[in-house]
């Protein structure tokens, strides 16, 4: 009876110890293939256009066809795809490392992909941004509120003098004073002399004044505009009293000095004509509009950005030391305020 038992289990144990080698190799299948049927799910691309990844960055197709056209691919063969896609992906790979050690928080490197990145940002914008047109009428009524300011040539005055310093000494005014009368009747005598000779050789004979004796006495153009002071402003305000050319003042005489101021020319102020200066003010349109353009896309990109500024730590930052010799060049920082170019333009 026990011998019997001992049998049925042996028999029983047998059986079970043929069934775990049976099915183990299999079970051991089994597992391998779920776990290689994952790892392929994991390793499919997870878009169509995605070609690779590297870390986190993946290439996409656009990419590639961006390298196609720089490079100027000449094949279209599986060869050149797949060399081309390795060049794309060792550069990933050597950004990647550049990141790794921190190479991307160099502020020199951060300034530079800023800006590049902001040039393009303005290129876009300024692509879907259509440009109001200035209409003549527009550009003309602009040109006549600007044209006093900044096209305008201011009336002038040409004149002559014969001069005699006083510094304020009446004995000299008492001396010189005939001197001139006498020289002033002998040239309106003369109707020879020609208003633009100015004062001809009388001038060696009746004046002092050394830049102009030997020149007839002729100063040259006096600007209506310009500030002048002392002998200048004197002659200017004498020959403002004066109204046709030739025409000869009466003896003036002032602490600085006796004289006579002849008229030789007047030029009344003159303005740039509208067609010459045209093409300018619509170029500066064009630019008052990329200018407003510019700081409306500034003020939206502030706007909908969270900014947050620690004044503590900004103060406690040290300043570079070349910054404190004053050698620190001025930021060319982005101006939130719009032009005043307040011109109608049309629709």
């Amino acid at each position: 009876m026990e011998s019997k038992i001992h049998r049925e289990q042996f028999s029983t144990a047998s059986v079970a110890k043929c069934v775990r080698r049976l099915f183990a190799p299999l079970l051991v299948l089994v597992i391998g293939v779920m776990f290689y049927g994952c790892s392929k799910q994991e390793t499919i691309a997870p878009d169509k256009d995605v070609l690779a990844q590297v870390n986190d960055r993946r290439i996409t197709a656009d990419e590639f066809q961006y390298w196609c056209q720089r490079n100027r691919a000449s094949s279209d063969g599986p060869e050149a795809r797949q060399e081309l896609l390795q060049h794309i992906i060792e550069r990933a790979a050597l950004v990647e490392q550049a990141r790794s050690a921190g190479l991307d928080q160099d502020p020199e490197l951060r300034r530079a992909i800023d800006s590049l990145i902001i040039a393009r940002l303005k290129e876009v914008s300024r692509e879907q941004t259509e440009l109001k047109h200035l209409n003549d009428d527009a550009l003309r009524a602009y040109y006549d509120e600007v044209k006093e300011e900044r096209f305008s040539k201011p009336a002038q005055t040409q004149v002559a003098v014969l001069w005699f310093q006083t510094r304020g000494r009446p004995e000299l005014v008492e001396r010189y004073q005939p001197v001139l009368e006498k020289a002033r009747a002998e040239i309106i005598a003369d109707d020879s002399l020609a208003a633009e000779d100015g004062f001809g050789l009388w001038s060696m004979t009746y004046s002092e004044h050394a830049p102009t004796r030997f020149k007839g006495g002729v100063i040259g153009w006096l600007r209506q505009d310009a500030s002048y002071d002392g002998m200048r402003k004197a002659v200017l305000d004498v020959a403002n009293t004066l109204e046709t050319p030739g025409q000869i003042s009466s003896v003036v005489t002032t602490p600085d000095g006796i004289f006579l101021v002849r008229l030789m020319d007047q030029k009344d102020q003159r303005f740039a004509p509208f067609e010459s200066v045209a093409d300018l003010l619509a170029r500066e349109w064009k630019t008052h509009q990329r200018k407003a353009q510019e700081a409306a896309l500034l003020n939206e990109a502030l706007a909908s950005s969270k900014i947050q500024i620690w004044e503590t730590h900004l103060m406690n930052v040290p300043m570079p030391e070349d910054t404190l010799r004053g050698t620190m060049q001025p930021l060319p920082l982005l101006s939130t305020k719009s032009s005043t170019f307040e011109t109608p333009v049309s629709q």
